[in-house]
């Protein structure tokens, strides 16, 4: 599966929770490399929060970002 096809499958499971990538709001996931996309669907929160420490995304307001994703995310 290509990048941009795992990109717009995780699109729809945060916009579940209300978040855009690459949004405008603060709470909305800043993606630096689409290398995250397999990384997150492999390894589900783990891969997240490892690609988040490698800079490949980011969220000005991570607390709330999290907050909203915990339930879709696991």
């Amino acid at each position: 599966m290509g990048y941009s096809r795992l990109r717009r499958c995780f699109e729809e499971i945060l916009a579940t929770a209300d978040i855009r990538i690459n949004g405008e709001r603060p709470w909305d996931m800043q993606v630096h490399r689409d290398d995250v996309f397999p990384r997150l669907f492999a390894f589900g929160s783990l891969g997240m929060s490892e690609s988040y420490m490698d800079g490949w995304w980011d969220c000005e307001q991570l607390d709330e970002f999290m907050n909203l994703a915990s339930a879709y995310i696991r």
